[in-house]
């Protein structure tokens, strides 16, 4: 009898002891160590940055619930693995984010300089020639691009004369009396994906007035070569052969743009380009066009790519 008590006093205070001994892993740790290890999305995209945070947040916790309740709690070194990925994870995530955003916006500001000199210069047909990517453009020229959309019918047809129409009106404005074409800034630059773009903004400011209007009475002397607008009823009578009748094939463009820049504000001019990877390095290539533009109203949108042959892919 005085054994069984004995047996029985000696196991119950094992059993307690061991119960004594016994230490929870704080939740909070787990989690940590968790949100460490998914801290490596910020390599795919630093707008994950919210989970190397709730690993840092969750990781302080713990270390301090363990250490307030050290005889209740354990995971001390999860939850300081949790922090330190974290930190680790995020710090390099940046750092190479840092240096992909400027290696972009050097290489698109080169771009932008020598796509300015091009604007100065460059028919319609050739602007719109630099929205097909370099990789796409073979033996392909401004001139076999136009006729090849144009081979689409009237709906080809219509495309072209949407897309030359911004373009017509920015070689009318640059053409102006003493207009200038400027690149101002990278309004924004960034990846789709793993596509590099930019918005590239240019101004375009005219340095003559706008065109002088002659009223009834006005007296006023035209010279040779003189540009003049005439309007109904302003006392001008125009005969045949004074240089005022233009018909069909005399060389005018009845439908070309008139300038639209003045010497006071300068209009703006978008540009949206996007890179390719091409003949080992990044090839730029123009994604869309808008003129006038608002400055700061750009934003980022996928297009579909033009392989030269009105199709989009």
């Amino acid at each position: 009898m005085a054994n069984s008590t004995a047996d029985s006093s000696f196991s119950t205070y094992g059993f307690e002891n061991e119960l004594s001994g016994y230490k929870a892993i704080n939740g909070a740790a787990i989690f940590s160590a968790i949100m460490g290890v998914v801290s490596l999305l910020m390599f795919v995209d630093t707008n994950f940055f919210f989970i190397p945070l709730l690993a840092i947040v969750f990781g302080v916790l713990a270390l301090r619930r363990i250490k307030r309740f050290p005889d209740v709690y354990t995971g001390l070194k999860m939850a300081q693995a949790g922090i330190g990925l974290a930190v680790i994870f995020s710090l390099v995530a940046f750092s190479i984010g840092f240096a992909y955003q400027f290696t972009i916006n050097s290489d698109a500001k080169s771009y932008a300089n020598s796509l300015a000199e091009v604007l100065k210069t460059r028919r319609p047909e050739e602007l719109l020639f630099l929205k097909v990517p370099e990789s796409q453009r073979g033996e392909l020229t401004p001139d076999k691009l136009i006729a090849q959309r144009l081979e689409g019918g009237n709906e080809g047809k219509m495309s072209v004369e949407t897309d030359l129409k911004p373009l017509k009106q920015i070689v009318a404005d640059r053409e102006a009396p003493g207009a200038t074409v400027a690149f101002d800034q990278i309004e924004l630059a960034g990846y789709d994906k793993l596509t590099p773009f930019a918005f590239l903004r240019y101004s375009i400011t005219g340095g003559s007035a706008a065109p002088h209007e002659h009223k009834e009475g006005e007296a006023h002397d035209h010279k040779e070569g003189e540009a003049h607008e005439h309007k109904e009823g302003d006392g001008h009578d125009h005969k045949e052969g004074d240089g005022h009748d233009h018909k069909e094939g005399d060389g005018h463009d009845h439908d070309a743009p008139v300038a639209s820049v003045t010497s006071g504000e300068p209009k703006y001019l978008m540009i949206q380009i996007k890179g390719e990877k091409h003949k080992g390095k990044n090839a730029w290539y123009i994604a869309e066009i808008v003129y006038p533009y608002k400055k700061g109203t750009a934003t980022p949108k996928v297009e579909a790519v033009d392989d030269g042959h009105g199709h989009a892919h």
